[in-house]
């Protein structure tokens, strides 16, 4: 719907908060369904664009968040596979301390994005495509209630409404990878200047 593409077009990974782990380089004998349905598109499939697409009101963000206080404090998984992005979870916490938890959530949803796409670029296969021109990194966040699409603009560190067909990347060959420190996004959100 959001892509307007047919089947077939785009290659999809699904998973919960849609969080990317690092890279671990060596890769040790644990699974790493993510990282390997991304080394295929990228090195087998030679795809072009990257896109890690959150939404609001996910439960996987909601689960990080909450932690152990948290609805799903019981599951065997969820508090391991998210805390791929708890470093980035705590930043925003301790900056948007006294804020009304949905925009804390709504934050650390986008933050997560931008954590998953610095992620990315841990895989030096990866990192060379872009480098390259070959391959454009995507940092979307879709917002359920509104049905709006919002991109990630790593000069402002913010998430701006998509309008018609133009799509800033996140990280193209020409973008500094200090850009994606989630303190940028933290203080473009409390209306500082971001800094590199």
């Amino acid at each position: 719907i959001l892509t307007q593409t047919q089947p077939g077009d785009i290659f999809t990974v699904r998973n919960v908060a849609a969080m990317v782990p690092p890279a671990q380089i060596p890769p040790d004998q644990r699974q790493h369904g993510t990282s390997a349905a991304i080394e295929f598109a990228v090195r087998g499939l030679e795809v072009e664009h990257v896109v890690i697409l959150g939404h609001a009101l996910c439960g996987g963000i909601a689960a990080l968040v909450d932690g152990a206080d948290g609805a799903y404090a019981s599951f065997d998984y969820l508090s391991t596979w998210t805390s791929v992005a708890r470093e980035t979870r705590d930043v925003v916490v301790r900056e948007m301390a006294g804020r009304p938890r949905a925009e804390v959530l709504r934050a650390v949803e986008q933050a997560a994005v931008v954590n998953s796409v610095k992620n990315l670029m841990g895989f030096p296969w990866l990192a060379e495509r872009v480098a390259a021109g070959k391959l454009v990194l995507h940092a979307w966040w879709f917002n359920l209630t509104e049905g709006q699409l919002y991109a990630f603009h790593p000069e402002t560190a913010t998430f701006d409404p998509v309008r018609g067909l133009e799509l800033t990347p996140a990280v193209s060959r020409d973008t500094r990878l200090s850009a994606l420190k989630p303190e940028r996004f933290v203080a473009a959100l409390a209306g500082k200047t971001p800094e590199f």
